[in-house]
């Protein structure tokens, strides 16, 4: 496949990934949501292993488990400030965010080991949100040409400041992953990891957010599953 087909169709799968997890956010609540999403990296980390794109050893699966117990620890912090009034129609949300995020990822790993090449990986990246705000335009064009949305200006700057550092994020995914020969199952489990401690940082210096017990215990789950995960590669 050209890579930029690969690219264009990688970043066609961003903007209903993004609407997704919107959905899930307002309708079935933002905890399952979350940890729907940080869990999705079940998927293509298993994958990696079952493939042979990592090699298996108990500690990483150990690392691995104490990651998963990790994010639902961590998640489950504001369970008790979120409404459980959640319809029947609405629980199957985070399960598709799950699915969805899981396989985003699994895609990116594929075409990152498969079809994109190592010296224009920024290139990559280019198309890819190329494609992504050109399914972004027309969708808003839709929506305003059947009166379902109206125009913000403010909108398109807020799209632009979340885009740029998006489009890094991937772009040092896509390094990360060659750098350490596409190893799935430890690229996405320290990634999501250390994004949650990150935020768990950030939330207690800026936010003032008080620790409870059970976030305490996930962060230093956390914590424990990330350095399990750096014995590894050492």
């Amino acid at each position: 496949m050209d890579t930029v087909v690969a690219a264009s169709l990688l970043g066609s799968c961003f903007l209903p990934s993004f609407f997704l997890i919107g959905t899930s956010t307002h309708r079935a609540g933002l905890t399952p949501t979350t940890m729907a999403n940080k869990l999705s990296m079940v998927i293509p980390a298993c994958f990696a292993l079952i493939t042979g794109m990592a090699v298996f050893s108990w500690m990483q699966v150990i690392a691995f488990l104490l990651g998963i117990v990790a994010v639902y620890l961590v998640t489950q912090k504001n369970a008790g400030s979120i409404s459980t009034n959640v319809t029947a129609s609405n629980r199957y949300l985070p399960w598709l965010v799950f699915i969805s995020a899981g396989l985003l990822d699994l895609a990116i790993l594929y075409v990152n080991g498969h079809i994109a090449h190592p010296e224009s990986i920024g290139l990559f990246s280019l198309h890819t949100f190329t494609a992504a705000a050109s399914w972004g335009t027309l969708t808003l064009l839709i929506l305003l040409l059947f009166k379902k949305s109206s125009f913000q200006s403010k909108a398109i700057l807020s799209g632009i400041a979340l885009g740029i550092p998006n489009y890094f994020s991937v772009y040092y995914l896509l390094k990360t992953l060659n750098y350490f020969q596409h190893d799935g199952s430890f690229v996405f489990p320290m990634l999501n990891l250390s994004i949650i401690l990150f935020t768990a940082l950030i939330s207690y210096l800026f936010f003032k957010e008080k620790f409870t017990a059970k976030l305490i215990l996930g962060l230093a789950l956390a914590s424990t599953s990330i350095l399990l995960l750096y014995l590894i590669k050492a």
